[in-house]
C-alpha cells in the first residue's frame, strides 16, 4: 500500500509539473485529476446532485458545501487537446455531469448521467484569474451558470452563453473523498498490465459476431483498457488450454511480438477468467511455475473451482455420447484445434475437482500474484425475472442433486459454494434487488446463450469497470 500511496504522489506531481507546462502552449486552464468541491463565486455555495441522488438524469444544483460526496467531483482530463477537455464525475454516483438531451440552447438543465463519452460531458476550463474558472461545454461552447444568479440552496445549474457575471465562475478546491478514483471516466481502467480476458467452455472469444463477455471488452477499451482475448479452444481440455494460454501471455508480453500493441514491454498480465478459464489458469500455473512471474493477478468469475453437480449429472445419465457428438459440431462450427467433451468437462467434475485441487494446492491463491473471485447465483424466489430459461432448468436439476437442498443453490451451472478462490469478493455484487440474481452466462453480460445485455437489474460493463477500476487502484 505504501508503494502505491508513493506512486499515486509522484503521478499527481508529474501531472502538475505537465499542467504548468501546458499553460504555456495551450489557451485553457489545467488542473491536475483529483477530487474537488466546486463552489460559485457569487453564493459561495458547491455545485451538487440534488437529493443525493444516483440516478440518470438527476439534476445539478447549488448547494451549502457540507462535505457530501454528492458535491464531491472527480476532475479528470479527457484525450482531447488544444485545449484540454475534462469530466466531472461525481464521487458518489460515478455518474459525469451533463447537460441534458445535448441541448445547445440557453437554460438547458446540468444533470448527472452514465457516461457515453458525448461532447456535451466534456467542458473546457477557461481560467479568469484569482483562483475562478469557467466550465465550458465542449458541444455548445456555453457555460455552466446558476440560474438567474439565485443565492439559495437547490438553485438549478444550467448552461448559458457566457457573460460577466459571478454566477458563472467557478472555484475548485482539492477535497479528500472517502471513495477511490471513479470507474467511469476515460482512464478509469488504464491498468498498469493488461486485461487477459478467459472465455469458459462451449464458446470462443467470439461467436457469430459476439464477444464471449457481450459489451464489456469495448467497454473496458473505452475507459483506457488495453484488452485481450485468450484465444483458447472451447472445448480443450484443461491441458491443451493452459498451452494455448502460456502462448498467448507470452505473446502479449513479448515486445517484439506482433501481438503486443506498439510493442511495448508489458510485462505482465491482469487475468480474468470466467468458468473453466479459471481451471485452465490454475492448470497453467501448475504445469509451467515460471510463469508466474508474468501474471499481476487473476480474477476468477463463478468458476467451478470444486466442481459442479451438473457435470456429474451429465456422465451419469449416459448423454455423453450425444453430448460429445453435439460438441464435436460446434467445435467444428468455431474452428476449435482440440474438440474434446469429456477432456474439456471432466475437471469440473466434483471428485475430479478434488483431486485437481489437491494436486494445485492453490484455493487460497498465489504467492505475489492478487487472487480474487466472484460467484454469480440464480434467486429462488424471483426466479421469473431471469430469461434464461434454460439455465432456470439446469438450475433446478442441480439443486435437486445438491447435498443440501435448503441451501442457495447456484447459477444454473456453478454452485455458488464452487466459486470461491484467493480473496472471495462475493455473490451478485451490483446486481439489483429483486431481480431473479444473476446465471453463470449473465456474469459474463450475456443474458441468453451468446447474446449480450439481456440482465435484468445488473449492469455487465459497468461490474467490470468497477472489477478493472479497483485493480488500476491497487497499483496492477
Amino acid at each position: 500500500m505504501q508503494q502505491v500511496s508513493q506512486r499515486r504522489r509522484l503521478s499527481f506531481r508529474a501531472t502538475f509539473v505537465g499542467c504548468v507546462l501546458a499553460t504555456f502552449a495551450i489557451d485553457g486552464f489545467c488542473l491536475a485529476d483529483g477530487y474537488y468541491k466546486l463552489t460559485v463565486k457569487h453564493s459561495g455555495k458547491a455545485l451538487t446532485v440534488k437529493d443525493g441522488s444516483t440516478a440518470d438524469s438527476a439534476s445539478l444544483v447549488q448547494k451549502t458545501y457540507g462535505g457530501g460526496a454528492e458535491q464531491m467531483w472527480y476532475v479528470e482530463k479527457t484525450s482531447d487537446t488544444n485545449p484540454e477537455t475534462y469530466m466531472l464525475i461525481s464521487a458518489k454516483s460515478q455518474k459525469v455531469a451533463d447537460v441534458k438531451g445535448s441541448s445547445t440552447l440557453n437554460a438547458a438543465q446540468l444533470v448527472q448521467y452514465h457516461y457515453n463519452g458525448n461532447n456535451n460531458q466534456r467542458y473546457i476550463l477557461e481560467d479568469i484569474g484569482s483562483g475562478y474558472f469557467k466550465i465550458k461545454a465542449k458541444h455548445s461552447g456555453k457555460v455552466l451558470d446558476v440560474q438567474f444568479a439565485y443565492t439559495s440552496d437547490n438553485a438549478n445549474v444550467v448552461q448559458y452563453t457566457s457573460g460577466t457575471g459571478d454566477n458563472q465562475k467557478w472555484m475548485p478546491v482539492a477535497v479528500n473523498a472517502p471513495v477511490p478514483a471513479p470507474s467511469t471516466g476515460s482512464q478509469a481502467c488504464n491498468t498498469k498490465y493488461p486485461i487477459l480476458l478467459l472465455h469458459g467452455v462451449a464458446l470462443k472469444d467470439n461467436t457469430l459476431g459476439y464477444n464471449y463477455f457481450g459489451r464489456v471488452p469495448a467497454n473496458l477499451r473505452s475507459r483506457g483498457a488495453t484488452v485481450f482475448g485468450g484465444e483458447q479452444d472451447a472445448w480443450g481440455s484443461n491441458t491443451t488450454n493452459a498451452d494455448q494460454i502460456k502462448k498467448r501471455i507470452l505473446q502479449i508480453t513479448d515486445p517484439a511480438s506482433t501481438s503486443n500493441p506498439g510493442g511495448l514491454n508489458l510485462g505482465k498480465v491482469n487475468i480474468i477468467g470466467h468458468s473453466k478459464g479459471g481451471l485452465d489458469t490454475r492448470e497453467m500455473l501448475y504445469l509451467y511455475p515460471d510463469m508466474k512471474s508474468k501474471i499481476a493477478s487473476i480474477t476468477t468469475m463463478a468458476t467451478p473451482h470444486r466442481g459442479t453437480a451438473l457435470a456429474d449429472w451429465a456422465y451419469a445419465s449416459n448423454l455423453e455420447p450425444y453430448l460429445s457428438f453435439f460438441v464435436k459440431i460446434m467445435g467444428f462450427v468455431q474452428g476449435d484445434k482440440n474438440t474434446d467433451f469429456v477432456a474439456a468437462t471432466k475437471p469440473m467434475r466434483r471428485a475430479e475437482a478434488q483431486a485437481l485441487n489437491n494436486t494445485w494446492n492453490s484455493l487460497g491463491g498465489y504467492t505475489g500474484i492478487l487472487s480474487q473471485s466472484y460467484a454469480a447465483e440464480i434467486k429462488t424466489g424471483d426466479t421469473l425475472k431471469v430469461l434464461d430459461v434454460a439455465l432456470l432448468a439446469t438450475g433446478y436439476v442441480m439443486g435437486n442433486l445438491a447435498p443440501s437442498p435448503t441451501q442457495p443453490y447456484n447459477d444454473g451451472a456453478v454452485p455458488t459454494s464452487s466459486a470461491p478462490f484467493g480473496t472471495f469478493k462475493g455473490t451478485n455484487v451490483g446486481v439489483t434487488a429483486g431481480y431473479g440474481g444473476l446465471t453463470h452466462f449473465g456474469i459474463t453480460d450475456r443474458g441468453v446463450l451468446i447474446f449480450p445485455g439481456l440482465t435484468p437489474g445488473f449492469d455487465g460493463p459497468a461490474f467490470y469497470r468497477n472489477v478493472v477500476a479497483n485493480l488500476k487502484t491497487a497499483g496492477y
